[in-house]
């Protein structure tokens, strides 16, 4: 299973919805849960504006993505 083409797609619509202040948080832990489920344990995401990252990660499960100038992040270790 290639988990790019399995991955949730959020549609820009669903995305602005998730993007108020007060529930960037609840799409990270949304977005962790879902793969966690679908993939295994041990997924991370970060939601969010203007972050960079250093990490260690798994090769190959790693998803670095922006809506507009949101940025999404999520790696499995």
């Amino acid at each position: 299973m290639m988990m790019s083409e399995d991955a949730p797609k959020p549609t820009e619509k669903e995305m602005q919805k998730l993007m108020s202040r007060p529930l960037i948080k609840a799409a990270a832990l949304l977005i962790k849960n879902t793969l966690d489920k679908r993939f295994g344990l041990t997924w991370h995401a970060a939601v969010g504006e203007g972050f960079g990252f250093d990490i260690t990660c798994q090769n190959r499960y790693l998803i670095y993505v922006f809506y507009g100038s949101v940025g999404v992040l999520c790696y499995k270790c």
